[in-house]
C-alpha cells in the first residue's frame, strides 16, 4: 500500500477485519440500518445502474456502528478478537498522536527544511535539479532509497521516461522527527492560484473546534465525528496529474500514479476533490457538514443524527471510488469539549 507510518498497514487490516466482523454481527438479527441509510442518502436511482451500492452501505453502517455498537459488539463472538484494540478507547488513542512527516505541500514548507539540502548544493556548485548521486550522505540515500522502493513495489510510482522531471528526492528532519522523504519541487515556477481552488490553510485545529463550540451552544445534545479520508504520509489517493516526475538519488527518474504531498498546490487540490464529494450532497446534510482539506467534521444534534450523518459521509466518500476512510485517524460520536482537548495534529 505504500503506506510507511509504522504500523499502518497493520492497523488497515485490523479495521477491514473489524468492519466484515460487524457486518455480520449486524445481520445476525433484524435490523433495519443499513436500508434506512440507503433511503437518507437516496440510493434508489443509484443502486440500478451499481450493484455495489448497497454493499457499501452495509460496510459504512458497519465502520459506524464499531462506534455507537461497541460493547454489544465486543460481548459477542464477533467481537471477540477485537476486545483489546485500540479503536475503541477514544480517550486514549488521542493521546498517541501520529508519527508523520508534514502534509504541507512545497510552496508552503518552512525554509528550514530545505537549509541542509540548500548548502549541499552551494558547497557542489549545483543547481536544484542537477544529479546529486556523488554528494548526498549516506543516511539521506538510505532514506530515500527506502521509501522508493516501497512505493515501487506498492505501485505508488513508477518508471518515468521523460527527458527531465520537475523534483528530486531528498531527505531532512523536521522538529523532533527522524530523517524522512521529500521532494524539491522548488525549481517549477510557483504555480498560478486557480480561482476554482480554496486555500484550506485557514481551516485548521481552531476552525473545527470553533465549529463544534458554535453548533453545541445551539444544540445541548449535539455530538460529533471528526473523519479522515485515508492517506499515505507520503501522498494521497487521488490521481496524480502526470507532471510529479522526479529523480532519486542515484538519478533514475520516477513518476507519481498518486498525487504527492509535496507537489505544489496538493493541499488545495485535496480539499477541492472532498469538497466537491460533500457537495452533491449538501441537500442532505445541509451545513452540518465541513470540509476542511481531508478532514470532515460531522455536526449532529444528537447522538442519534451524528450516527446517521457520519455513516452518509462514510458511504459518499467510499462509493465507486478509490477513497476511504482512516477511522484509526478519526474520532466518532464525541462532544465539542473532545475535539477541544486533541492535539492539534489531528485536526490539522
Amino acid at each position: 500500500m505504500g503506506d510507511l507510518e509504522p504500523g499502518g498497514l497493520g492497523r488497515y487490516m485490523e479495521h477491514k477485519s473489524m468492519v466484515t466482523a460487524m457486518d455480520k454481527f449486524v445481520m445476525s438479527d433484524i435490523n433495519t440500518g443499513p436500508f434506512e441509510l440507503c433511503k437518507f442518502m437516496h440510493m434508489a436511482p443509484l443502486i440500478q445502474s451499481e450493484r455495489r451500492i448497497v454493499d457499501e452501505a452495509f460496510q459504512a453502517y458497519a465502520a459506524i456502528a464499531l462506534f455507537y455498537q461497541t460493547e454489544e459488539f465486543l460481548a459477542s463472538e464477533h467481537g471477540l478478537p477485537f476486545r483489546s484494540s485500540l479503536l475503541f478507547d477514544q480517550e486514549e488513542r488521542a493521546k498517541r498522536t501520529p508519527d508523520r512527516r508534514s502534509h504541507v505541500s512545497n510552496p508552503y514548507m518552512p525554509a528550514e527544511l530545505w537549509t541542509d539540502r540548500d548548502e549541499l548544493l552551494r558547497r557542489n556548485q549545483r543547481s536544484k535539479l542537477d544529479p546529486v548521486y556523488d554528494i548526498y550522505p549516506i543516511e539521506w540515500r538510505k532514506r530515500i532509497r527506502t521509501v522508493v522502493m516501497t512505493l515501487y513495489k506498492a505501485g505508488i510510482i513508477q518508471s518515468a521516461y521523460t527527458p527531465q522531471v520537475k523534483g528530486v528526492a531528498t531527505a531532512a528532519a523536521e522538529p523532533n522527527r527522524a530523517l524522512d522523504f521529500y521532494l524539491d519541487f522548488r525549481a517549477q515556477s510557483r504555480p498560478k492560484f486557480k480561482a476554482v481552488l480554496a486555500d484550506p490553510t485557514p481551516l485548521n485545529r481552531d476552525y473545527i473546534v470553533k465549529a463544534a463550540n458554535k453548533f453545541a451552544a445551539q444544540h445541548g445534545s449535539a455530538r460529533f465525528s471528526a473523519l479522515r479520508l485515508w492517506s499515505a504520509p507520503h501522498f494521497y489517493p487521488m490521481q496524480a496529474s502526470g507532471n510529479e516526475t522526479f529523480a532519486d538519488d542515484r538519478g533514475r527518474y520516477w513518476a507519481w500514479r498518486y498525487m504527492p504531498k509535496d507537489s505544489p498546490l496538493s493541499e488545495w487540490n485535496t480539499h477541492k476533490i472532498v469538497s466537491d464529494m460533500m457537495e452533491q450532497y449538501r441537500r442532505i446534510w445541509g451545513n452540518q457538514v465541513r470540509v476542511a482539506r481531508d478532514l470532515i467534521l460531522v455536526m449532529g444534534k444528537d447522538a442519534d443524527e451524528c450516527r446517521r450523518l457520519s455513516e452518509g459521509v462514510t458511504w459518499a466518500t467510499q462509493t465507486r471510488r478509490v477513497y476511504e476512510m482512516d477511522f484509526w485517524r478519526s474520532f466518532v460520536n464525541v462532544d465539542a469539549g473532545f475535539l477541544e482537548r486533541l492535539h492539534p495534529v489531528w485536526l490539522s
